[in-house]
């Protein structure tokens, strides 16, 4: 995924992909409208699209070790959430999504991080925050 987001949201080669062991992909067609169209197909099937053009899927993540997860969350009202020690949070300020600060909060006290860059990937949350 790393590399269809680097070609279609800058314009990255796509003859220039370098070989990957295990990854079979064709990133470089007959023309390179072909190519970012392929790469463009790629983004959306895998809902990536919507990622900031600074910001494309890492080769190695924490992902793929199982220290990663992406999310949207959202919830209308007021939120009673526990905290890992088992005292509840009620979370009644706004946003009501993923990007609340009392949630990231209670995130925290189970070891997980909200994305540390803001917006550029919402729905990231880590053990590291990257």
């Amino acid at each position: 995924m790393h590399w269809a987001h680097r070609i279609v949201k800058n314009g990255f080669d796509p003859a220039m992909v370098p070989p990957m062991a295990g990854v079979n992909i064709k990133w470089d067609h007959p023309t390179l409208a072909a190519s970012v169209n392929a790469a463009r197909q790629m983004s959306a099937g895998f809902g990536i699209g919507g990622l900031a053009a600074n910001t494309p899927p890492a080769l190695n993540t924490l992902h793929t070790r199982g220290e990663a997860i992406d999310m949207s969350i959202t919830w209308t009202g007021t939120l009673n959430i526990a905290n890992k020690d088992g005292s509840i949070t009620e979370i009644n300020t706004m946003p009501r999504t993923g990007m609340n600060l009392q949630l990231k909060a209670v995130g925290l006290t189970y070891g997980v991080k909200k994305f540390v860059g803001g917006n550029a990937d919402k729905p990231h949350w880590s053990t590291t925050g990257h």
